[in-house]
């Protein structure tokens, strides 16, 4: 039960509500909630409403997902090493219900993880709940988020306005940190196009993915040859096409690879890395990235 109250503090923007069973204790009422926020309200908003996304969950789940619920539905599912165990969650404004699989002398499960059966029981049960009435409107957004239109993943790394150039889609966020997004195309870079000056362009050349510090673990299930990080740098396809630029990508040190576009695929490996991408274009003229330093684990 612990894991499952836990999650309620995203249902209830911040604060923990200790849950009751429907059919064990009917005559129990709900939990108070504690008496301070474990979290921010705003943040803990903000996350449930990412977990109640289907777009966002389409990802990991894919578009067809037995996750996608007739109503919104908040959902995080989690797989342990070796497949012991597996679990899933889902949570309304109303209800919460957690499901767990695994051995109880805690060997291996055949490769069970949260998002098959313990996602398929979680289904079958919130189907369940709806037969008997036991439905609720969807999560509420606290007051201070801002909903603001953005491009559809138009990068991992990136949060851009939506403009007439890109599919759009409704996010929330904290006030403060919407004064922090780009233009579909920044001024600057359109400006660079519009008069052909390609070193204007340039200089808004910069790593985008993956950020400084971030931590990557190797996921033991996977075989090494199929874990890949994705790099990406600032997008410059609005250039004219016959700047004919292309990428340098190194880490530490080492040349990973050249391409045209500006991402490429690294096979993951252990340790400290640093990457490092140049641009060049046909008139000769290079620019440097900032490094980024990150550790994958």
């Amino acid at each position: 039960m612990l894991f499952r109250s836990a999650y309620t503090v995203f249902a209830k923007q911040g604060f923990v509500q200790p849950l009751r069973m429907l059919q064990v204790e009917p005559h129990l009422s709900a939990g108070a909630l504690g008496t301070a926020p474990v979290f921010e309200s705003e943040v803990t908003s903000q996350i449930a409403d990412i977990l109640a996304d289907p777009k966002a969950r389409s990802l990991e789940f894919g578009r067809g997902s037995i996750l996608n619920f007739q109503s919104p539905v908040a959902v995080k599912t989690g797989t342990s090493t070796d497949f012991r165990d597996a679990w899933a969650i889902g949570f309304n404004s109303r209800y919460l219900v957690g499901v767990w699989t695994g051995r109880t002398d805690g060997a291996a499960t055949l490769g069970n993880s949260g998002a098959k059966l313990p996602a398929l029981i979680l289904r079958s049960l919130w189907a369940e709940m709806e037969k008997l009435g036991l439905e609720a409107g969807p999560l509420p957004i606290h007051p201070r988020l801002t909903p603001v239109d953005v491009c559809f993943l138009r990068s991992s790394a990136e949060v851009t306005l939506a403009d007439e150039s890109c599919a759009r889609y409704t996010e929330y966020f904290l006030p403060e940190s919407v004064g922090l997004f780009k233009n579909a195309k920044s001024a600057s870079a359109v400006e660079a196009a519009e008069s052909g000056n390609s070193k204007a362009l340039l200089e808004n050349f910069e790593i985008r993915f993956p950020i400084s510090h971030l931590e990557i673990a190797l996921d033991p299930r996977i075989p090494r040859s199929r874990q890949e990080l994705k790099f990406e740098v600032s997008d410059l396809s609005i250039s004219r096409p016959s700047d004919q630029i292309h990428f340098e990508w190194r880490v530490n040190g080492q040349l990973q690879g050249v391409s045209r576009q500006p991402s490429w695929p690294w096979r993951l490996e252990p340790g400290p890395q640093e990457l490092f991408v140049k641009v060049v274009n046909a008139k000769g003229l290079t620019l440097a990235s900032d490094s980024v330093e990150f550790i994958v684990k």
